[in-house]
C-alpha cells in the first residue's frame, strides 16, 4: 500500500514484465526496442496488476494499449530521436512565454514544475518533454519555479492555474505543499487544477496526508482546488481508486475525468459504462479528447464521426 514501493518497483524491462505477465511477441519486441532506443517507458506494479495474464481474448486491450507501445509507435519515436525531430505537435513551445509556463487562453495557464510520471502513457501529448518514468532530476530548479510564479503574479488576467507536467502528484508531500503555497499566494488565482493520473496508475499515492495538504489551500468562495484525472476504461476503476477519490471528495475537492477517445477505448458502450462507473464513485466526466494527429499514434485514431456518435 505504500506508494513509494510502487515507485521503486516500476517495471521497465521486457523480461521482467514477461515473468509476471504473458506478452505477445509484438509486445515483447516493442518494449525491448523501445528501451534500446531510449524511448520513455514504465509500468507501475499496480497498473500491471490490472492486465489479464493471457491477452488472447483481448478483454484488457484498452489497458495494455495505454502503456505498452506498438511497433509503429516505437519506429516513429526512434526515428524522431535519430533525426532530431521535435514531437511538440501542439506547439507548446510557441505558447510558452517563460520556462515552465504554457498559455493558450487569456485567463488560464499551465504550470509544469515536475517533468516526469510514474507511468508513461503511449499517446501522451508531452512525450517530447519527458525523458523516462520517474527520471531523476525532474523537479525544476527553484530559480525557474520562482520565475514562473512571478510571471503568473505579473499577469492578473490569469485566474486559473493547471499544475501538470509530468504528474505533479508524483512529487513528495513537501514539494507539493511548497508548489501549492507559491501558487496560492497569488491573489488573482481563483482556481488551481492538478492534472494527475495517480488515482488510476498509483491510487495509494492519495494518502490522508496528501489530501489534507490539498484541502489546506481550498478557500470556499475564494479559491477552488480541483483534481483532474485520466481514466480510460472501467478495468482501471479499483477499490484503491474508489478510496483515493473518496479521500479527496470528503475534503471538498472535486475530481474530474478527461477521456482520450482512442481506438482501444471506442468499443460500443464501453465509454458509456466508464462514465456511469466514474459518476458512481465520485469522478465527474469532464471532457473527451479526440486523438491528436501525431504520427507515432496513428493506430490510436478514431474517426470523428464515431466520436460524435459517442
Amino acid at each position: 500500500n505504500d506508494w513509494r514501493w510502487h515507485i521503486q518497483h516500476i517495471l521497465r524491462d521486457a523480461d521482467d514484465i514477461a515473468r509476471l505477465l504473458a506478452l505477445t511477441d509484438a509486445e515483447y519486441e516493442a518494449i525491448k526496442t523501445a528501451r534500446a532506443n531510449g524511448i520513455p517507458f514504465g509500468i507501475t506494479p499496480h497498473y500491471l496488476s490490472l492486465m489479464d495474464d493471457q491477452p488472447a481474448d483481448g478483454r484488457d486491450r484498452a489497458i495494455r494499449a495505454q502503456v505498452i507501445p506498438s511497433p509503429a509507435y516505437v519506429e516513429k519515436m526512434a526515428e524522431a530521436e535519430k533525426f532530431g525531430h521535435c514531437l511538440d505537435f501542439m506547439l507548446e513551445s510557441d505558447t510558452s512565454p517563460i520556462d515552465l509556463i504554457t498559455r493558450r487562453y487569456p485567463s488560464i495557464c499551465i504550470f509544469k514544475p515536475f517533468n516526469t510520471c510514474p507511468q508513461i502513457c503511449v499517446y501522451c501529448q508531452r512525450n517530447w518533454e519527458i525523458d523516462d518514468a520517474m527520471e531523476p532530476g525532474a523537479m525544476a530548479p527553484e530559480k525557474r519555479i520562482n520565475a514562473a510564479v512571478e510571471w503568473i503574479r505579473s499577469h492578473p488576467a490569469i485566474h486559473e492555474v493547471l499544475i501538470t507536467g509530468g504528474d505533479p502528484l508524483a512529487m513528495t508531500d513537501g514539494e507539493i505543499d511548497h508548489i501549492l503555497n507559491l501558487v496560492a499566494g497569488i491573489p488573482t488565482v481563483e482556481r488551481i487544477r492538478i492534472g494527475t493520473r495517480t488515482p488510476i496508475t498509483l491510487p495509494m499515492r492519495i494518502t490522508d496526508s496528501l489530501a489534507d495538504i490539498l484541502a489546506r489551500y481550498r478557500k470556499p468562495g475564494r479559491r477552488q482546488i480541483a483534481v483532474v484525472t485520466h481514466a480510460q476504461h472501467a478495468y482501471e476503476i479499483t477499490p484503491e481508486t474508489v478510496l483515493a477519490v473518496d479521500r479527496l471528495r470528503k475534503r471538498g475537492i472535486p475530481v474530474y475525468n478527461q477521456l482520450v477517445y482512442t481506438f482501444f477505448a471506442s468499443r460500443r458502450f464501453e465509454a458509456v459504462f466508464l462514465r456511469r462507473t466514474l459518476t458512481r464513485i465520485g469522478i465527474d466526466p469532464y471532457y473527451t479528447f479526440n486523438t491528436k494527429g501525431k504520427e507515432e499514434t496513428v493506430e490510436y485514431r478514431v474517426p470523428i464521426a464515431r466520436l460524435l456518435q459517442e
